[in-house]
Parts: C-alpha cells; structure tokens; sequence
C-alpha cells in the first residue's frame, strides 16, 4: 500500500503504548508515553493505542483507547508484565487483521536485553514501519529499596517475598529474553533512543539498526519561567524532587546542607517525594535541629509541583544513578539552575557551567563546593550570576526539550518511514 503523508491522514497502532497513560505522572517514562500520543492526537493523526488502563482524562481525539487491564493499579511483578504482553499482542494481531496502520510503534515498555514484541517476532509488524521507543540504559545502581512499589505513588503494590519469587523467571531465562529482546530490535526499522550513551549500547546489540535520538520533553507552558525578582529575597531556597530511596543520595545532600547551613543561615531546603529513607532523613534533621529550615512535603501531584519550582533558587541533586532525569528539565524550564551529580542523564542535560553544575563525585565536600559560589554572591546581594544561569536554563528546555520540537522529530520520523515504505 502506497502511503503520501502529505494527503492521507496518517493511522498509527500504538502496540503498546505503556502499562498506563497517566498525563499527571511528569517525571518518568510513563509520561514520555503519554506525551507521545497526546502529540499525535493533537496533531490530526488517527488509529488505536494499545495500554493497560487510563488515569484522568485524556482527550484521544480520532483515536480509539483500548484499556487492557480491569483492575486499574499495576504491580511491577513478571508475571503481570507477561499478562500485559499477552493482552496487547493478541488486541493488535485482531486488530491488524482488520485495519491498514501507516505505522506501528512500540513505545515503552521495552528493557533493553529484557523486553520483547511477540508481534515483531512472529511477523505481524511487516509491511508497515515498524519503530520500538523511546529507549532508554537501564540504571547502573538500584537501591534494595525500589523493589516491588507500585511505579505511581510509591507505596508497595506487593510483598517484598512475593517481588522476589516473581522474578525468579527472569532470572531464570534471562539469556532466552535476552536473545528475544535483541531479535526484537532487529526488526525494527527505526530505533529512537532518548540519548548518545543509549544510542552506542543499542548499536552495540543490534548493529547496522538505524538509530535516532530523540529525548523526552517537558510542558514549558506548565513549567514557566519565574524571575529571581519573583522569589523569596531575602531567603535561599535549594530544592530536591524525587523518590526517597537511597539511589536518590538526598542523605549526601542534607549532610552538605547541615555544614553550609552554619555560614549561611539564610539557606533554605525543601524536600519533595516520598518513600522508605524519609523517616532517616527527618532523623537527621531533628538531630541537627534543622527542623525550621528543612520541610518534607511528601509526596506532590505533578499538577501541584510547579509551585515549588517556582520559589527554587537550585534543584540539587546527588543521585548515583540517573538514565535520564525529567526533574532536571522541569527545574531549568522554570529557570531554575541545577546542581547534580554526574551521571549518564544528567551529563547529557545539564550544560556544565552553563545551566547548572555536575559534581564530579559523590561526596558531600564537592557538593558543597559547587554550591558555594551561588551562596558567596547570594550573601552580597549579586544575583547577576544565577540569574544568567536561569535564563540559559530556560533558553535551552525551550530551544531542546518543548513538546513542539520534540514532536517535530517524530513527526518528521514517521514521515520518512512511511515515504521509503511507498517508494
């Protein structure tokens, strides 16, 4: 079938699409797959989209939603990840056999040496493009702490014990699902990655594939640029956004903190998320007596956290692991600097001395030193330097990572793919 994307409407099976779409949930790859075909639903394109449940509203448009889960809470156990596999497979086969799609994309799920497409394998996906991500390097350090939580509002979706029995298959075959997965990625005829360090992994697994990288956006009309004037001025405030689990490294933070506090007592710090390290990090505070200057605010909505950046002076981050970090491009699109330290997704964001710092290690020390500068000229009353900070920040998201560039580029993508199809 000959397809001209520049007269016929452009159909898409979205095989899947993610466990869930979840518009709230800015911050992980959930929303990066909610971004996706919200932006091709805005943008006039038509088909079907393949998940397990929908949370809120979500304006579809000439799409058809097919819900695939009766009980909307998702435990990230193997078993219901092979549930899910087989649900989406045998929707799309049905619905394969029914409709012509322009395309069929396999947004996420999709681990690396993990995940598979059973529809690619078997041959369902040919005669159309086929595209497998956003993808992304599996994180190279998790904390026992992250283990069997429901990936939303990270309380735990189930047992310890049962988590563990439930992968013990894919320990067990993880050389099968590895080969599966690769084989996977063999027939795809185009691979979006979201950065350079995914991108030399995928061609390391499936040489010659064709590889594009295309990073995750952020709502700069949510995310607004807020001016120094606009903030707090005779305060300081550091903000950190994330899970409290010992990956995250808040407890490097909070020690940095406890040492600056003492030659800069306007220092402010607020403490966004929850999880299992909250009660030793509230610990620490109250053995430092740092209760009026440190506040825990739990666990806050997506639709409620552009607040917080807004009153931010520094995100701070000292996680150990980070494949990517949408917190990073939520503060700099609020024109909020950011000081993190160096990992694969932050090394990739934050330009170094430009819009933000990347400590060179995880130590507190170091920390501390890249914060000084800021603090040094905050205490002389010269903001010219983290006001210059903030507007490259801004200036950056908005030039890189707005959902209008980032669309063009799977815009632009699909296009291409559906034009060598009808040659």
């Amino acid at each position: 079938m000959n397809h001209n994307p520049k007269s016929e409407r452009i159909s898409i099976l979205y095989a899947p699409s993610h466990y869930y779409l979840d518009g709230g949930h800015c911050g992980s790859e959930l929303y990066w797959a909610y971004g996706i075909v919200r932006a091709a639903a805005e943008a006039g394109y038509s088909g079907d989209i393949l998940t397990g449940y929908v949370v809120g509203d979500f304006d579809s448009r000439h799409f058809d939603v097919h819900e695939l889960w009766h009980k909307k809470q998702f435990s990230p156990t193997t078993i219901n990840a092979f549930r899910f596999l087989r649900r989406y497979t045998r929707t799309a086969k049905r619905l394969l056999s029914r409709r012509q799609y322009s395309i069929v994309h396999h947004i996420l799920p999709f681990a690396l040496n993990r995940t598979f497409s059973l529809l690619a394998l078997f041959g369902r996906t040919k005669g159309r493009p086929y595209i497998i991500g956003p993808l992304q390097l599996p994180l190279s350090y998790i904390s026992a702490d992250e283990t069997g939580v429901h990936a939303r509002t990270f309380t735990k979706s189930t047992s310890s014990l049962l988590f563990w029995f439930s992968q013990l298959p894919l320990r067990a075959f993880s050389f099968v699902f590895s080969r599966l997965s690769r084989a996977t990625l063999r027939t795809a005829d185009a691979l979006v990655v979201i950065n350079e360090a995914t991108r030399k992994e995928v061609l390391r697994i499936a040489p010659g594939a064709r590889v594009d990288i295309i990073p995750p956006a952020v709502d700069v009309e949510q995310y607004t640029y807020t001016s120094l004037s606009d903030k707090h001025l005779t305060e300081f405030h550091l903000l950190s956004v994330g899970h409290l689990v010992k990956r995250k490294g808040v407890d490097i933070v909070l020690r940095s903190f406890a040492e600056l506090y003492r030659q800069y007592p306007f220092l402010r710090l607020n403490i966004v998320g929850d999880g299992p390290e909250r009660a030793s990090l509230e610990e620490f505070v109250q053995n430092h007596g740092l209760e009026e200057v440190v506040t825990f605010h739990g666990f806050i909505p997506n639709s409620e956290i552009a607040r917080f950046y807004s009153s931010a002076h520094l995100f701070v981050s000292m996680s150990h692991s980070e494949s990517f970090g949408q917190m990073y491009l939520e503060a700099m699109a609020s024109g909020v600097p950011v000081i993190a330290s160096t990992t694969i997704g932050s090394s990739e964001i934050v330009q170094h001395e430009h819009t933000g710092i990347l400590v060179p290690s995880f130590d507190s020390a170091d920390f501390s030193a890249a914060l000084l500068p800021f603090l040094s000229s905050w205490s002389q009353k010269n903001t010219e330097v983290l006001e210059q900070y903030a507007r490259q920040s801004r200036h950056r998201v908005e030039a890189v990572y707005s959902w209008p560039v980032i669309w063009a580029q799977y815009d632009t993508l699909y296009k291409e793919l559906i034009q060598l199809y009808g040659e």
